[in-house]
């Protein structure tokens, strides 16, 4: 006799089993995306109030105007903020936020924070970070800012509490569905069981009229579903075969059971030769333990995806592969897909190196240029530098300060002091440019997070002595103030390709007022000129590599090649160019477009 309220109650469980599996999983993942996105928000934070006051205190520090260096450090008022400690160069707490009284003595921590290599120490019990200040290289003091980790809790209890509440009310709500649907199921099946039940062997062929119907349509079901099943077998069977995916069935000793023609076209064997080897035998040696390890993991988690390994297929031959495995129903036997890739690794490696290449190009034929324009940018803090020296030397052999008296000797002083401040910033200008120009040659490994703005800004610092020579006019529309992860130096290298490109056509056409306006807005950054446009006929051409419009002597061709393929591969964005009114004055100019598709934070850049 069949047990259908069993079956029914066996479906219930099943479901509410699903269920409670799904909701723990989903709890533990979620818990920890909670807690990493709590975290994301304290260094954020902490790297926001670093920047501040690093940029503010720098001279306060210098001078040691401990005044100011209070009213910097109190100025910061942040949830995620503890505490701000401002060191001399020894180590001694100089100032505190939010604390008049302050013992002057080496911070707890100093030492340890020192050794670090990052200058930090970061967990979940406590979050402090160490920033230098420093003149030409040489630390001058230090500060210490210690994150407020009651906030990080507070964030990921009440985060977590609502998510649990969350799930209590879906879990009931699915098990509310689970049980109606169940019943429904099981009812008409109970229901026709029994009447059979109830009908002797002599009486089936009076069975009532409505219920043979209902038993005939349950017949006519099951066929129909049983000749779906053969069709899709044969549906799969034919999939199977014609996929360019190996595909196969080994055994728990890694033994062929079954394969399909794709596989024996990618190793070069027959399939009855396939049926009389291991899947290992494939398996270069580099990869072999690690393959073992996995068809391990297989028997265990269920299923291994994406794997790369080499395989040696006939004639000792070398395939790049990308191998997922999956437990079959039996949980005796694996299915493996095997992905033949090494046209597509050796296209991706060729890629790679031509790029690089590319790139290569494009940096050596622009350093040329950046020393130009740093040679420019250097005439001005050198003349000035010359100036102040010569003018000291000048007042020294004219005897203009009597020495003999105090009040000479102290207005020689004054006057040497000052002369040597205005050469000391001269001095820290030309650092300045010597540093923009090495980070604009620094490769990015890692993204970092920063606005459009500033990206434009950096470029500014390396071209803008040389646009200014040329008399060409900026116009800056800042509508976009989020900060992005991004590539900067890269980035920059495109807006420097423009911007020249900008100076050049100006020079070219002679254009009497040249302008260029720069406009940010919704992860965007816009580019417009004066310049009398772009030729409909090379509009089409112009990011194409080694086309250029210059004559050989002053273009390579590769500028906007390489800015697009900065933008769209390594920024995942967009970047194009059409002509539009001219900025001012009548006629057209050249407007290049740069869309980013970045994940961003809401910070005031």
């Amino acid at each position: 006799m069949f047990k259908f309220k069993t079956i029914q109650t066996k479906v219930i469980s099943l479901s509410f089993a699903i269920i409670i599996s799904f909701f723990g999983i989903n709890f533990l993942f979620q818990l920890h995306k909670i807690k990493e996105y709590a975290f994301e928000v304290i260094q954020s934070s902490n790297s926001i109030v670093n920047d501040l006051l690093v940029e503010h205190t720098s001279a306060y520090v210098y001078n040691q105007d401990k005044v100011n260096i209070q009213l910097s450090i109190d100025s910061i008022n942040s949830d995620y903020i503890n505490s701000v400690y401002i060191l001399d160069k020894d180590g001694v707490i100089l100032a505190k936020n939010k604390s008049s009284n302050i013992v002057h003595e080496v911070h707890p921590r100093f030492e340890a924070l020192l050794k670090e290599e990052e200058k930090s120490i970061k967990n979940t019990e406590e979050y402090i970070v160490l920033n230098t200040f420093s003149v030409l290289d040489v630390p001058i003091g230090y500060m210490i800012v210690e994150a407020n980790l009651d906030a990080y809790y507070d964030y990921v209890k009440r985060e977590t509490t609502e998510f649990i509440i969350e799930g209590l009310l879906l879990i009931g709500i699915f098990f509310i569905i689970s049980y109606f649907v169940a019943k429904s199921i099981v009812l008409p099946i109970e229901d026709i069981v029994r009447k059979l039940q109830d009908t002797k062997d002599d009486d089936f062929l009076i069975f009532p009229t409505q219920d043979q119907k209902e038993f005939q349509y349950l017949g006519v079901n099951i066929a129909n579903k049983h000749n779906k099943l053969l069709e899709s077998k044969s549906n799969l069977n034919t999939i199977f075969n014609m996929t360019t995916d190996g595909i196969a069935v080994i055994d728990k000793n890694t033994n062929f059971l079954f394969v399909n023609r794709a596989l024996s076209e990618i190793t070069g064997y027959s399939k009855n030769r396939l049926l009389e080897i291991s899947f290992l035998e494939f398996i270069s040696a580099d990869f072999k333990d690690e393959m073992v390890d996995n068809i391990k993991d297989v028997f265990y988690k269920g299923s291994h995806h994406n794997f790369q390994s080499s395989c040696i297929v006939n004639h000792d031959n070398i395939v790049d592969a990308i191998i997922s495995m999956s437990l079959m129903p039996d949980r005796k036997t694996i299915m493996l897909v095997l992905k033949d890739v090494t046209q597509e690794n050796q296209y991706k490696r060729e890629k790679l190196e031509q790029e690089r290449k590319f790139i290569e190009q494009t940096r050596m034929a622009q350093m040329g240029e950046m020393i130009s324009m740093i040679a420019h940018q250097w005439r001005q803090p050198l003349s000035s530098i010359s100036a102040t020296s010569m003018n000291m030397m000048i007042k020294i052999q004219l005897g203009e300060y009597n020495l003999e008296t105090k009040e000479g000797r102290d207005e020689c002083e004054n006057s040497f002091v000052g002369q040597l401040e205005k050469i000391e910033i001269y001095t820290q200008n030309l650092t300045t440019t010597i540093n923009d120009f090495r980070n604009f040659y620094k490769p990015n490994k890692l993204p970092v997070l920063t606005s459009l703005k500033s990206v434009v800004e950096k470029s500014l610092k390396i071209i803008e002595g040389s646009l200014h020579n040329d008399n060409i006019n900026i116009i800056y529309d800042y509508n976009f103030n989020e900060k992005i992860e991004l590539y900067d130096s890269e980035l920059m290298q495109v807006v420097l390709n423009i911007f020249k490109n900008a100076q050049d056509n100006f020079k070219e056409k002679g254009i009497e007022k040249p302008l260029i306006k720069i406009t940010t807005k919704e992860r965007s950054l816009i580019i417009c000129d004066n310049g009398g446009g772009i030729p409909e006929e090379i509009m089409k051409n112009i990011f194409d590599p080694y086309f250029s419009t210059k004559d050989e002597k002053n273009g390579t061709g590769l500028g906007l090649y390489m800015s697009k393929t900065i933008v769209e591969d390594h920024h995942k964005g967009s970047l194009h160019v059409d002509n539009q009114e001219a900025v001012e004055g009548e006629g057209i100019g050249a407007c290049f477009t740069i869309k980013l598709n970045l994940s961003s934070q809401s910070m005031e850049g």
